[in-house]
């Protein structure tokens, strides 16, 4: 057993279940995860649990790592998913650089094999709380919360493999023919599965910007870059153009870091397109969307992160091995905690 610090970050579950129109016809957020865990126990293997391409949705900036199902365990009605999320490899090698390493010196990357049928990842970990229609994030020290993935991993688990679906399988493929409530009734192709989160906000802080939005006068805006975005990675570059750099900057590494700030006062419309697209995505915790008002001091900024519903609490953690936290100890530790900090972040 050992303390750590743990970053968890709430976020509310809109839809979760089968739709026609905006009216929920059959399904909820308890049953789909019973579902996946059963599903799981049924594949053939661990990899079998990857469902997600590995390649971008057409509307989103983000590669999605192959995400894996590892374990799901329930205490006291809340629910905590383990997912394994994949990191890059070459021909199953990782390439590593030496921390002493100096700027212009012939140091070399060291190729490390890895063993066969490896999978090099990192654990994400998810605490669905179905009766307060919210689930978090529990995120370790320095790493990333894989929220995107957990996202698309459900919403594609919904699309084709709950008992609702029924399918038709050719080789690999898999081809939806509709949906139906029961095994007796009959498919439906107008139903739609869905599964959409926002994240759990102040509101009174949000109302706040929505109400005074004719007084903003400066709009400003942190992001990261990593090399494998295409779309920030080709913004970031236009800006290093825009410095005086004439020559293609092709050298941008993962998680630069940038800032910029522009003068304008949106629409009532545009902003909530900016709040909306801010709150349904899964950001870095150095992304963020600020706002300076008109009769405020210039260095008064209302930046979203302050009213995201997060908490830190230290807990004793107990690891299956280096990575992998135990869930039932894990689960124990955050349901002892959780009470209290629901209250602390005006979750509910």
């Amino acid at each position: 057993m050992k303390q750590e610090e743990l970053t968890i970050t709430f976020y509310k579950i809109i839809k979760c279940g089968y739709y026609e129109g905006e009216d929920i016809k059959f399904s909820d957020t308890k049953d789909m995860l019973l579902n996946l865990l059963q599903w799981a126990k049924n594949t053939q293997s661990f990899v079998d649990t990857a469902i997600l391409p590995n390649v971008d949705l057409e509307d989103s900036s983000n590669n999605l790592r192959n995400t894996y199902f590892i374990d799901l365990r329930s205490q006291s009605d809340n629910y905590l998913i383990t997912l394994w999320n994949e990191l890059p490899d070459v021909d199953g090698e990782v390439a590593t650089l030496s921390k002493s390493k100096k700027i212009g010196d012939t140091t070399k990357c060291i190729k490390t094999k890895l063993p066969n049928n490896a999978i090099p990842g990192t654990a994400s970990y998810f605490l669905f709380m179905p009766q307060h229609k919210c689930y978090a994030t529990v995120c370790r020290k320095g790493r990333t919360n894989n929220n995107a993935e957990m996202i698309a991993y459900m919403q594609k688990f919904l699309q084709a493999y709950t008992p609702y679906c029924e399918i038709k399988e050719d080789g690999n493929d898999i081809s939806v023919l509709g949906y139906k409530a029961n095994p007796n009734a009959e498919i439906k192709k107008n139903i739609t599965p869905c599964f959409k989160v926002s994240r759990a906000e102040d509101k009174d802080e949000i109302e706040f910007i929505k109400e005074n939005c004719n007084n903003i006068k400066k709009i400003l805006h942190k992001d990261i870059i990593r090399s494998d975005e295409k779309i920030k990675l080709d913004a970031g570059k236009t800006l290093l153009v825009l410095l005086g750099l004439k020559e293609p900057v092709n050298n941008i590494d993962d998680n630069r870091k940038i800032k910029y700030e522009i003068e304008y006062t949106p629409t009532k419309n545009e902003l909530q397109n900016m709040i909306d697209k801010w709150c349904s995505e899964s950001q870095d915790k150095y992304s963020d969307i600020g706002f300076s008002f008109k009769g405020e001091p210039a260095e008064k900024i209302h930046w979203l992160s302050g009213n995201i519903s997060r908490g830190k609490r230290n807990l004793e953690l107990e690891y299956i091995d280096s990575e992998i936290i135990e869930p039932t100890s894990l689960l124990a530790s955050l349901n002892t905690c959780l009470r209290e900090l629901i209250k602390e972040v005006n979750l509910i």
